[in-house]
């Protein structure tokens, strides 16, 4: 049994002691007929004391309730710790798959291309001979090739045959150059997308095993108690329901200080049941001597009136002294109210059982019912009750013939 659960099953059993208590209040004085012996009354109280002496000693136990439970959220804040540092590390892992800015790149005269432009020399060469006014340049549709002589007609028609080879020599080289960058632009777009997703699959796959701590250290929160869980949702993603990280980081900030404080709470708990060991076993142990007084009263009574045709009320009343007296010196101080509440009531009913005997009165039966479970579920040690007490059967409830007064 867990911590949580030996505590329930201590309060419950505290409970029923306390039960149980009353129930013999009732046998003893109040000729309650509702339920079993007295005898199981005093056995079923035995076997509380005993379940409180065994319980107590699982919660103290080296491997027990609470240093189990010390020893677990140490385990805890450990695991905690380890996953928020591999958390820090992997977040800081993603930042350095970060692509950096584009920046220039330093071109070398092997890498440059120049153009010449060697029509440009034929063609100032011609506008030079015949005016740009003369050109087609001009508005005008006036024209001067009319007013060239043949060698100027000639000559000019030339330098723009010149002129026009150098400009498609340019055209032809700056359209290979332009088809050459295109297919170096497609080859280095292929290559960007296929670095591109294999760069994404790295940091998608950082960020699952990122999310899967997340989810780690929220179910360890919630197990040590700094986070709550949350209302049961209805759908299909019910069961991916996660917390926020800012909650599970603003529950793991805590996490030092609430350890701290419970493991604390806990260092107490075991000294106080440690110092709550002896006194448990010392009441335990009295009421065994007590239940073995009275079961010896018991015994000793039946024989006599077994063994003897008339009861003397003088040795009966001498059987009850002499068991008062050893009652009165088992040291029972330090037991629980409840249990010193029923010592004090047997020694009180023996009292009145033998005052009875001293006057001659009848005794009211000491055997009684009391409404209360011969086996509760909840005892660790089965009840199979003696049959031990001071009951009508045993104790006469007439006169003897010879005057003597009996119980």
């Amino acid at each position: 049994m867990n911590l949580e659960e030996l505590l329930e099953k201590r309060e419950e059993i505290s409970q029923y002691l306390r039960i149980l208590g009353r129930s013999h209040h009732r046998a003893l004085f109040e000729n309650d007929a509702g339920s079993g012996s007295l005898n199981q009354l005093r056995r079923n109280i035995k076997i509380c004391l005993s379940d409180l002496c065994k319980l107590n000693m699982w919660l103290i136990d080296h491997n027990g309730g609470i240093r189990k439970n010390i020893k677990s959220m140490e385990k805890q804040e450990n695991k905690l710790m380890k996953l928020e540092a591999k958390r820090r590390m992997l977040v800081e892992e993603k930042a350095s798959w970060t692509i950096p800015g584009i920046s220039a790149l330093k071109s070398t005269d092997s890498n440059s291309i120049r153009i010449t432009r060697k029509h440009q020399e034929a063609l100032n060469a011609y506008i030079g001979n015949v005016g740009i006014s003369n050109t087609s340049l001009n508005d005008t549709k006036e024209s001067a090739a009319g007013n060239l002589s043949k060698e100027e007609l000639i000559e000019n028609i030339a330098t723009l045959r010149e002129a026009n080879l150098c400009v498609e020599q340019e055209i032809n080289q700056l359209e290979v150059l332009l088809s050459s960058l295109k297919k170096d632009q497609a080859f280095i777009s292929k290559e960007i997308s296929a670095l591109e997703s294999n760069l994404r699959g790295r940091t998608l796959a950082i960020d699952v095993e990122i999310e899967n701590i997340d989810i780690a250290r929220a179910a360890l929160l919630r197990k040590v108690g700094l986070l709550k869980d949350k209302p049961p949702e209805n759908g299909i993603f019910a069961s991916r329901r996660k917390e926020s990280v800012e909650d599970v980081d603003i529950a793991q900030s805590q996490l030092g200080e609430f350890t701290r404080a419970r493991k604390a709470a806990l260092g107490e708990m075991l000294t106080f049941h440690k110092e709550e060991s002896g006194q448990l076993t010392q009441q335990l142990e009295a009421w065994k001597e007590i239940f073995e007084l009275l079961s010896s009263l018991e015994e000793n009574i039946h024989k006599k009136l077994i063994s003897e045709s008339k009861a003397d009320p003088i040795e009966l009343h001498q059987l009850i002294d002499s068991t008062i007296n050893k009652i009165s010196e088992v040291s029972y101080e330090n037991c629980s109210s409840e249990v010193i509440a029923c010592i004090k009531d047997e020694i009180r009913a023996l009292e009145l059982a033998r005052g009875q005997l001293s006057i001659g009165k009848k005794t009211r039966g000491v055997e009684r019912l009391a409404a209360v479970s011969e086996n509760p579920s909840f005892l660790i040690t089965g009840t199979s009750p003696p049959k031990v007490g001071i009951t009508k059967n045993l104790v006469p409830l007439t006169p003897t013939t010879d005057g003597k007064k009996s119980v």
